[in-house]
């Protein structure tokens, strides 16, 4: 790619202490000497304008496509490519592979290509070799025959047995055990502080994945894995690395009729950790849990910050009740990250809603990284946020990049600091870039896109009201900045920007309450500006149900899950609340748009939600306008 020289620039390489496949690498860079016009921030300040208005192209060097999500377009499962300012990648099988980084201002033109970087993936039947791999068969099976070559042989029976096995086999060189496929198992394991370096919990053999359930008697709090306590291992020993791969967890709660409701299996999950640890799940299937799923927990008052690393990597999460399936508390590591990559948590469509469990997705707390990509989300309730990034933020100054991703359902479908009045209690300035998804509400949501804090950048979205009648809520605003408690000029000055994006409102104002909702609602204390974005139906701004810019394109992308309302104890489902099956639909431009190489005002992206290159004189609105 040319153009002006953009400098020097460099790939800054993050990796666990294992580096064994299934591994997770982070990617962040260097731009201390580069040349881009764009400055970078004063000493003290916390927005960043050159994550926002750069362009972030990598290249990871593994050809692979994410499996687990469903509800995305053909270019998101590409597990190979991302963009944006720090990215991360799960390198599924060993190898040494060659990443490419390419780094554009779109406002000089000018471009830099960082040296490459090599990232080596070590081969876990190298690192857990002989009897540092134990192979473990479901009760009454002796056929260890597919168990690679001196493995340790055992039975599910002996992992709870007075000998202590499990306890003896923890300690001293990195263990890996693997679970039998086409075996069933109860799982509940506890770690304590300082045992086990890097235990990798895999399956072996050839058939279906091993299904492993967590305990339903009070056995290790009903979870599969648990890693306590929690005030210790911070600082000093601690388990370096956690790894799951290749298994499916299968708990009993039936969301359809909310049971078993039982105190005795209110906690049923696949892993609970207090600790600070790098974890890795991988190729996972997690299915009727209650509660957090999978629930990362941390402590503001931990005597050490430290770096605590969670990625998860080509799974699915469903079935499951309570809310939060995958919940992520602060953690105080000025480096600690979330990862979600081609992963699919997604409430069962048939469950219940309205007075039964909350199940909103994914709640991540205040955590110093996130990167979020190739995924889709779906929840329903009607009282909560479907995929809530940076709530309850406990400092200013975070990073979140989250592209090419769909969420359906709650009350917000996606929010940026929620919480405001119970956790931090104003709003912060932050560095949120938010580039290329699909959001799609349904028949409660009153908001698709909202954010209480500054330095937020939304662009490349496309956000849909679909035709459901007003249930609970009416729709009132597209995407809101909100401002909660005292200010501070920072906040006020970062800015906070929406622009090619597409606002669709497919229900009539008459289902609406009679509401004709907001493309933005902005509170007037903050720097906000949208550009280049399209109207689609009755928003207040427009005269008419047409926007200007049309006509537009209406292909289906695919079919929502909103399948209508549910309310317990009757359970009977209300499906007139149901989203039209065609209701997901592209609303690109076509080549008679007034869209088309409208997009004059800066700033307009660089690419448009599939990641594909926009020409000098781009479409408005979340696409670009496809070649014919």
């Amino acid at each position: 790619m040319s153009g002006p020289s953009g400098g020097n620039i460099e790939i800054v390489v993050s990796r666990s202490n294992l580096w064994a496949a299934p591994d997770s690498a982070r990617f962040s860079v260097n731009l201390s000497n580069s040349l881009f016009d764009t400055p970078a921030p004063a000493p003290g300040e916390f927005y960043d304008a050159r994550l926002h208005d750069l362009v972030f192209l990598w290249d990871f060097g593994e050809d692979r496509s994410w499996t687990a999500p469903e509800k995305v377009l053909p270019e998101w499962r590409n597990a190979r490519t991302a963009r944006g300012p720090w990215v991360s990648h799960v390198y599924k099988n060993p190898g040494q592979y060659t990443v490419r980084l390419t780094v554009i201002e779109p406002s000089s033109g000018k471009v830099a290509q960082a040296p490459d970087a090599t990232v080596t993936v070590g081969d876990p039947g190298v690192i857990y070799s002989g009897g540092n791999t134990i192979c473990i068969n479901p009760a009454g099976d002796g056929d260890f025959s597919d168990a690679p070559a001196g493995a340790v042989h055992l039975s599910q029976d002996a992992l709870y047995s007075t000998d202590s096995v499990w306890t003896s086999m923890q300690g001293g060189a990195p263990k890996r055990w693997l679970f039998k496929r086409g075996g069933s198992y109860t799982v509940g394991l506890g770690f304590d502080s300082g045992e086990s370096a890097h235990p990798y919990f895999g399956a072996y053999g050839t058939g279906d994945a091993p299904v492993l359930s967590p305990p339903t008697d009070g056995t290790n709090d009903n979870r599969a894995f648990q890693l306590s306590p929690k005030y210790q291992g911070r600082g000093g020993a601690l388990v370096p690395d956690f790894r799951l791969s290749g298994l499916r967890f299968q708990g009993n709660f039936d969301p359809r009729s909310e049971t078993p409701a039982t105190a005795e299996n209110k906690t049923a999950n696949v892993l609970r950790t207090d600790k600070y640890l790098d974890l890795v799940i991988h190729d996972c299937e997690m299915r009727g849990m209650r509660f957090s799923t999978v629930g990362v927990y941390s402590d503001t008052n931990a005597p050490v910050p430290m770096n605590a690393h969670s990625h998860i990597d080509d799974c699915v999460i469903s079935d499951m009740g309570g809310q939060y399936p995958a919940y992520w508390g602060p953690a105080r590591g000025s480096e600690a990250s979330v990862s979600i990559t081609g992963t699919r948590i997604a409430q069962n469509p048939d469950a219940a809603d309205f007075g039964a469990e909350t199940r909103a997705p994914v709640r991540i707390n205040h955590v110093a990284r996130t990167h979020i990509r190739g995924s889709d989300f779906f929840g329903y309730d009607s009282s909560n946020a479907g995929l809530k990034l940076l709530n309850t933020p406990v400092v200013d100054g975070a990073l979140v990049n989250a592209h090419s991703f769909s969420v359906e359902g709650t009350l917000f479908a996606l929010q940026i600091q929620g919480n405001v009045s119970e956790g931090i209690g104003r709003s912060s300035v932050q560095n949120v870039i938010i580039d290329g998804a699909v959001v799609v509400g349904y028949y409660s949501t009153r908001i698709l896109a909202q954010s209480y804090a500054s330095g937020v950048t939304l662009r490349n979205l496309l956000l849909l009201q679909p035709n459901t009648p007003k249930s609970g809520n009416a729709l009132v605003a597209g995407i809101t900045f909100s401002a909660h408690g005292t200010l501070t000029d920072a906040v006020q000055t970062a800015p906070c920007r929406a622009y090619n994006c597409t606002l669709v409102m497919d229900r009539p104002l008459s289902d609406n309450n009679n509401i004709a909702p907001l493309a933005y609602e902005i509170a007037p204390e903050l720097n906000f500006a949208q550009h280049n974005n399209v109207l689609v139906g009755g928003w207040a701004e427009l005269t008419g149900d047409l926007s200007p810019d049309g006509p537009l394109a209406q292909d289906v992308l695919w079919a929502p899950r909103n399948i209508g309302r549910s309310e317990p104890p009757e359970f009977i489902r209300d499906t007139a609340a149901a989203t039209p099956a065609d209701a997901v639909r592209s609303y690109g431009p076509t080549e008679t748009s007034g869209a088309l190489g409208d997009a004059l005002t800066d700033p307009s992206a660089h690419t448009d939600i599939t990641g594909a290159d926009r020409p000098a004189y781009p479409s408005r609105g979340a696409w670009e306008m496809p070649d014919t």
